[in-house]
């Protein structure tokens, strides 16, 4: 580790420095051992010297035994002693370890939190490698950080827990390498060299324990570089070798250890053979770069050509395989220069060597930026779709068999989630490049940008879970490798480093207000909608009056009727939703208000608010009250003519109070900042860092930082505001009177190429997979496409202002005869009829969902509850 380095220096001053101050009487000691060896006579003088110095010979030797302990800790890895092997069955014998290129062991969960546990640096050296991590060992090569001063290489064996180097191999002349290792059984494979290295070798090590362990097997030299990682396959090892072709080697060396040649496919019909394989069962997928431009087929025990396909793009991205298909990246740019800058170099590289002027045209335009995946049938080799994309992908695709999409890391810095019909699914920006191949566990999916920032994202909504700066300079290419709750990845500077821990991370769960919260569509726990719905129960003591709020059992209810007593009462209840509830022992307690309640109560914790009243009412208030017991804790007055929109969430509640002041108070109600900005078009929308609000009576819409209240930026939309932005990772789709927008969210500026002709937004946003579902005000039901504004579907006949509920895979909506159920999983899917209207009663509210029991208010039937039909 780095900080081994730093202890070095008050470890040895000490001793120097009286070292130093004895050095007198040492050479005296030492000149007289050599005066007795010479002659006889003086050894009685020798030894009363050595005696009256014995004080100073002893604190010599003292230093001296001081001094070898403290070389010896040195010369010894600093991290300690390392574990025995233990890698079991594992192996890593491709580039990210298996077929779907998932760069996991299986069985990992991954981090999804923490810091830096250990980081192997030694001086002038840097990773480009991507790590192979096989039971309690990390295996991975190195390079020279500075390719102007040194070009050496080394071959390494870490210890996963500590970092202890087990071994350090460098073969004689071994230089700077991105090969990256692949293991199986006892043995390692790798290449040698970067982009503009000759004649480089295939090494392969000694994977035994014992005094053989790390030492070279064999080599073969080829004649050209070895970025490729190799594939171990069937007992042979296949690897590209740049502009020299592809080889296959045996496993094993002939009887005097020398590599053995099995075929190998030349050069000059495979140009830039950099790509590592993919083996499949009798047959070799690769790729050919900048000089090559296709995907070959070749046959795994011959090396003939069984199928090319000429492709619009270099391919550097190792194909992947899952469920009979093999995908493929492509595009121009490399890992050093994006596609413009590549264009350059390539256009002045022609230009000198006396191009012409429509040669540079053609080559321009051929080096335009640009990037696609293909996918490939495995069997019959036929293109089964192409998806073009703005930049090119250059490491390997990510592939979840059980969710059926794969995951693809652009240069641009895009994210795709993509199924495998060539659909893009969800998409996240980074913010910088990102070159490196994802990784992704059974939990979250990596990348790593080339500024050195890695991400944990959710590999279903592709938003960020946890981020960690994992080097400070310098071009970050490694991609990570993950084993149980870690993560190991190389950089340029900052050494190779395992980092990350499995943290608490269940998300406190709150209803902040209509819907639960922008975007949730009415339910917070992903429940699923049954099949068909039948009445399960109702409370039949109030019409309820306003929007209904649920978290777990808990269900508040706003009321504007008499009670059961007959008696008048407006205000709230807490009605217990528990199954095994009878339907008389359901209410809690209830709270009374001065006026209606007309607005979504928030459940945050061990706390309800709620406001009473509309515009223009006097003695409006918003109340915190106590969820045990319903309790008042503090109360805010809201003035008359302020629209009194709010939402809430552990760190308080955002509210205006106040005609055109946007407030933030803490649980407790203390108020931590004001923004006069204007009337409230619809309740806030938060994030992480910022609230984003819209504006009543105008086309502004704002984003204020979260803790200060600071303005971040402003920006005007094309119609003013009818309900709540939803954010959705670097995207807002913001209702408008007009239309549905997206906009960016670092800025609030338009989406580019996004446009949809969905209609004007009735009810709340639900943000769906993949698209965003609203009832429109002509009373269509819309599936909008997050990514370019297409309309995907568009029913008629759905209840205008009655909002959609979100589910696991489907979506409840109101018709003219009761509620439909429409499943997302099926592409051209047609809605179910799920329950009849005469069955719920007159709706007050749209529905909500926890435990896939899904609620609604009544005017005439009070809260009612449905389930499975029985």
């Amino acid at each position: 580790m780095s900080s081994s380095c730093l202890a070095v220096i008050p470890v040895l001053v000490g001793p120097l420095q009286i070292l130093i101050a004895l050095l007198p009487a040492i050479l005296i000691a030492v000149l007289g051992v050599v005066i007795s060896l010479l002659k006889p006579r003086a050894v009685a003088t020798g030894c009363r010297l050595l005696w009256r110095l014995k004080w100073q010979v002893a604190v010599v030797v003292v230093i001296g035994v001081f001094g070898t302990s403290t070389l010896r800790s040195l010369w010894h890895d600093p991290e300690g002693e390392y574990t025995s092997a233990d890698r079991g069955d594992e192996s890593w014998p491709l580039f990210r370890g298996g077929w779907t290129r998932r760069g996991s062991t299986p069985g990992s969960a991954g981090p999804n939190g923490g810091g830096v546990h250990w980081t192997r640096l030694e001086s002038g050296e840097a990773y480009f490698c991507s790590p192979a991590v096989v039971g309690n060992r990390v295996y991975a090569t190195s390079a020279s950080a500075s390719q102007v001063l040194s070009d050496e290489g080394a071959i390494y064996c870490l210890d996963a827990g500590t970092g202890a180097i087990v071994w350090r191999t460098r073969p004689e002349g071994y230089r700077s390498t991105f090969s990256s290792p692949s293991v199986q059984g006892d043995y390692l494979v790798c290449g040698e060299g970067l982009h503009l290295t000759k004649n480089a070798r295939v090494v392969c090590i000694d994977l035994r324990e014992g005094p053989t362990a790390g030492k070279i097997r064999w080599a073969f030299e080829t004649r050209s570089h070895v970025e490729c990682t190799p594939v171990i396959a069937n007992g042979r090892v296949y690897v590209g070798a740049g502009d020299d072709g592809y080889y296959c080697l045996e496993l094993e060396p002939d009887a005097s250890g020398a590599a053995r040649v099995v075929w190998h496919a030349p050069g000059e019909r495979y140009p830039d053979a950099e790509t590592s394989l993919l083996v499949l069962d009798d047959k070799v997928w690769c790729g050919l770069g900048v000089g090559g431009r296709a995907v070959c087929v070749l046959d795994a025990a011959t090396g003939k050509e069984l199928h090319r396909v000429d492709t619009p793009y270099p391919v550097f991205s190792p194909p992947a395989f899952a469920k009979g298909l093999v995908f493929v990246g492509m595009g121009n740019g490399d890992y050093v220069n994006d596609a413009e800058s590549a264009r350059e170099i390539r256009l002045a590289e022609m230009a000198e060597q006396g191009a012409n002027t429509d040669e540079l045209l053609a080559a321009g335009e051929q080096l335009a930026p640009g990037g696609a995946l293909w996918a490939f049938d495995a069997k019959t080799f036929e293109v089964r779709w192409r998806l073009d994309l703005p930049a090119t992908v250059l490491g390997s695709v990510a592939v979840s068999s059980t969710r059926e999409c794969l995951y693809a890391a652009a240069r641009d810095g895009a994210i795709y989630r993509v199924d495998f019909e060539g659909k893009v699914l969800r998409e996240w920006h980074a913010r910088a490049p990102v070159v490196a191949s994802p990784a992704l566990s059974d939990e979250l999916l990596y990348v790593v940008t080339t500024r050195g920032r890695l991400f944990g994202l959710d590999p279903r909504r592709l938003d960020p879970v946890w981020e960690i700066a994992i080097s400070t300079e310098g071009l970050t290419i490694s991609s990570p490798a993950v084993r149980g709750d870690r993560i190991f990845v190389g950089t340029k500077s900052d050494g190779l480093l395992c980092l990350g821990s499995r943290v608490e991370t269940r998300k406190e769960l709150f209803w902040s207000g209509e819907s639960g919260e922008a975007g949730n569509g009415g339910c917070l726990d992903d429940s699923t909608i049954v099949d068909e719905g039948g009445v399960e129960w109702r409370w039949e003591h109030g019409e309820v009056s306003g929007p209904l709020a649920v978290l777990g059992d808990d269900l508040i209810a706003p009321i504007a009727s008499s009670s059961g007593t007959g008696e008048p009462f407006v205000g709230i209840v807490k009605l217990d939703i528990a199954p095994e509830i009878s339907s008389r022992e359901r209410e809690v307690w209830r709270f009374a208000t001065e006026r209606r309640v007309v607005s979504s109560p928030a459940i945050v914790g061990d706390r309800v608010y709620v406001s009473d009243g509309q515009v223009g009412e006097q003695s409006r208030k918003l109340f915190a009250i106590s969820k045990v017991d319903g309790s008042l804790l503090w109360s805010l007055d809201v003035d008359a003519d302020a629209s009194g929109a709010f939402r809430a969430s552990p760190a308080g509640v955002v509210i205006e109070s106040s005609v055109g002041d946007i407030e933030l108070y803490d649980r407790d109600g203390s108020r931590r900042w004001r923004q006069a900005l204007g009337e409230l078009a619809a309740p806030p929308t938060w994030t992480e860092s910022m609230i984003v609000v819209v504006l009543a009576g105008t086309t502004r819409f704002v984003a204020l930082d979260r803790p200060t209240g600071r303005l971040l930026w402003e920006s005007r939309l094309d119609a003013k505001p009818s309900g709540c932005p939803v954010v959705v990772a670097d995207r807002m789709f913001v209702p408008t009177q007009r239309a549905l927008e997206c906009r960016r969210l670092v800025d609030g500026e338009q989406v580019s190429d996004w446009t949809t002709d969905a209609g004007a937004p009735s009810g709340e946003l639900y943000d769906a997979e993949d698209e965003i579902v609203f009832v429109n005000r002509a009373g269509e039901l819309v599936l909008v496409s997050k990514l370019d504004g297409r309309v995907r579907m568009r029913l008629s006949e759905t209840k205008r202002g009655v909002s959609a509920l979100g589910g696991r895979s489907a979506i409840l909506f109101a018709n003219e005869v009761g509620f439909a159920r429409l499943s997302l999983r099926e592409e051209r899917s047609t809605p179910d009829f799920w329950i009849e209207k005469e069955a719920v009663g007159t709706l007050a509210t749209s529905p909500v969902m926890s435990g896939s029991w899904i609620f609604v208010g009544t005017r005439d039937r009070g809260v009612v509850c449905l389930g499975a039909a029985r």
